[in-house]
Parts: C-alpha cells; sequence; structure tokens
C-alpha cells in the first residue's frame, strides 16, 4: 500500500475531494463493471460502485449519509452507464438499511476481505503490545491496527473497537515495564531519587530542571557541566540499574511526560505513572548526557587539532619566508664585497 493511503485507512466517510491518486480507485475494470450490471438493478448500480471504490480505498464499509462529491458521481455513473443525479447522499440511494448492508457484503466478498475471527483478534493484539513499546500514542497505535488488518485483506471496523484493543495493548505493555522497573529499582530508592530530582540545585532551579539544560555551546564549560551531570547521575546510582527488557524508545516516552513538571503536580500522578516517568527520566537523561559528552570531546578535540594544524602551517610559512629574505641578504652582502666576480670581462 502506498504511504499517501494511510490517512483513508478506517475512515467513515467520503473525503469532500479526492485527488488524481484517490480517484483510482473508483476506477473499475471491466470485471467488475460487468459484475455490477449483472447483480444489480440500475438504480442500485452507482451506490454499488461507491462501496466498492470506498471499500478497496479505506478497507472499510461506506455508512455516512454526507453528499457524495459531484466529480465522483460523474465518474462512476459513466463508468457503470447510468445518469447520476446532480446530488446524491446515501441516504438518498438507500431507503433501507438492510439493502445498504447487502451491498457491502456483496463488495467484500468480490473483494475476498473478510471480517477478523476471535484467532486473528488475538493475533493483532499480540502485534500491538509488541508494536506499543516503541509507541506511546492510542492514535498511532489505532493506525497501525488499521494496517495490520487492511494487509491481511481484513475489514477495518470502528474506530471505537479498535481503541478499546489499543488501550488494552497498551496497558499490559505499562503494567509490563512498570513490573520490570520494580524489579530493577527498590521503592526505598525510587523514593530518594524523587527526592534528589526536586531538590534545589546551585544554579537556584531545581536538579530536575538542570539535568533537562541542553549544552549551549561548544565549550570546555559545557563539557564540564556534562560531565558533573554524569557523576551527578552515577552517585544516585542510575548507573547500575539493567531495563534491557524495555525499549530504549519507550524510555523515552515516559522522560519527555517528566520534563518541566513541578513537584505538587507530579505528586498527584498514581504510583505506576511516578515511577515509570521517573525511573525512564534518570536513565534516558544519563545515556543522553554521555552521548552528548562523546560528541562535544569529539568536536573540541578537532577545534583543537584544527587551530594547531593552522598554527603550524602559519610557522611553517613564517619560517619559509624568513629563510628565503635571509637567503637574498647574504646574497645582497655577497654581491657588494665582490662586484667584479660576477661581471663577465669582455676584453
Amino acid at each position: 500500500m502506498s504511504h499517501w493511503q494511510d490517512r483513508f485507512l478506517g475512515i467513515g466517510e467520503l473525503p469532500p475531494e479526492l485527488s488524481v491518486f484517490e480517484i483510482e480507485f473508483f476506477q473499475f475494470s471491466p470485471q467488475d463493471i460487468a459484475a455490477i450490471r449483472k447483480e444489480f438493478r440500475p438504480k442500485y448500480r452507482i451506490a454499488v460502485a461507491l462501496q466498492l471504490g470506498f471499500m478497496r480505498l479505506t478497507g472499510a464499509k461506506l455508512n455516512a449519509f454526507n453528499v457524495v462529491p459531484r466529480k465522483l458521481l460523474n465518474l462512476v455513473g459513466e463508468q457503470v452507464k447510468e445518469n447520476a443525479p446532480s446530488i446524491a447522499s446515501l441516504r438518498s440511494m438507500y431507503r433501507r438499511g438492510n439493502t445498504r448492508r447487502d451491498h457491502q457484503a456483496w463488495v467484500m466478498q468480490w473483494l475476498d476481505i473478510r471480517v477478523h475471527t476471535k484467532r486473528q483478534e488475538r493475533m493483532l493484539f499480540a502485534a500491538l503490545r509488541e508494536a506499543s513499546k516503541a509507541i506511546g500514542s492510542i492514535d498511532r497505535l489505532i493506525a497501525t491496527a488499521r494496517q495490520w488488518l487492511f494487509d491481511k485483506s481484513l475489514l477495518v471496523p470502528a474506530t471505537s473497537t479498535l481503541r478499546v484493543l489499543c488501550v488494552r495493548a497498551a496497558s499490559d505493555t505499562e503494567c509490563q515495564i512498570y513490573e520490570c522497573i520494580c524489579r530493577a529499582v527498590s521503592p526505598k530508592k525510587r523514593l530518594a531519587w524523587e527526592t534528589a530530582i526536586f531538590e534545589k540545585h546551585q544554579d537556584g532551579s531545581t536538579h530536575l530542571g538542570w539535568l533537562q539544560t541542553a549544552p549551549k555551546r561548544r565549550s570546555q564549560k559545557s563539557l564540564r557541566n556534562l560531565f558533573r551531570k554524569i557523576e551527578y547521575l552515577t552517585e544516585l546510582g542510575v548507573a547500575d540499574i539493567e531495563l534491557r527488557e524495555v525499549p530504549m524508545e519507550r524510555l523515552k516516552i515516559y522522560a519527555r511526560q517528566l520534563q518541566h513538571k513541578r513537584p505538587s503536580r507530579f505528586r498527584k500522578l498514581t504510583e505506576i505513572t511516578r515511577t515509570l516517568q521517573l525511573v525512564s527520566f534518570l536513565r534516558v537523561t544519563l545515556s543522553d548526557a554521555a552521548d552528548a559528552t562523546l560528541q562535544l570531546a569529539g568536536k573540541l578535540t578537532s577545534d583543537v587539532v584544527s587551530q594547531a594544524t593552522e598554527a603550524v602551517r602559519r610557522a611553517e610559512g613564517a619560517s619559509t619566508i624568513e629563510g628565503f629574505f635571509g637567503k637574498c641578504l647574504i646574497l645582497s652582502r655577497t654581491r657588494r664585497s665582490q662586484p667584479n666576480r660576477f661581471v663577465p670581462n669582455f676584453g
């Protein structure tokens, strides 16, 4: 599936305008048109063709009653050889809901799209749990679920149905991460960390605010500040914890949630949320500080090498010029002391 089609997966109504790429899904093959004309009466052919193109585009059923774009009506009418109305909606096309459902069932059979079974729902749930290790947004998880269903030629259900499944998957993943953190960090140490990060730092801010500041310039001062952060986190014991089962992407999601949070607001959170955000923030900050230290040290070393190289070039240039003028001075003195030595004798 093309990446531009992602935004159409699972939508419940026709967009007000369709681009050239989306219109292609409403361009039917001779087999499609022949089947529609054979199976349905003239009054329903345009409606069935719209259902067919919509399900190809979105993987879902067309149930919304919004007005169908005029351009799309004309395109579909020309293909099935029926006169398209100037204005039409699904409500005007279908007087009975059962007729619409029968047409949708025929389209699913024609496109070989099935409703997912209980076993496939369990497979989807397992895939969502795995995806939620690196995805913190429920909306992004829903998009992942739609993609999974579409790739397997399964009908994409309503957003509310997928949301329930995605919330369960994210909750399960969160519980697993919490249990892993509790095994790695004792309650006593977590309480000590919580107290420490909200204490005042020497610059007037909290340790939380100080740890969040990024290096402003490429300087020795910034490098020393990074070393102090690493030393502070190491003394807290952050470097000693092992969280191999927790992906770094998930830790970064929780770490971002703690940024710029006041102590009063942080302490109102649940025990699970506080633990996830606190430990993730400290672990990610230590990792980021180590990476930043290596990068900044490399840049400063490169600056020193560049400056030294430039100094050597200047020194060599000055030495060459000085040697050249020195030789010229010696030659000039030699000519003055022996004026006839270099003059040819013509007779």
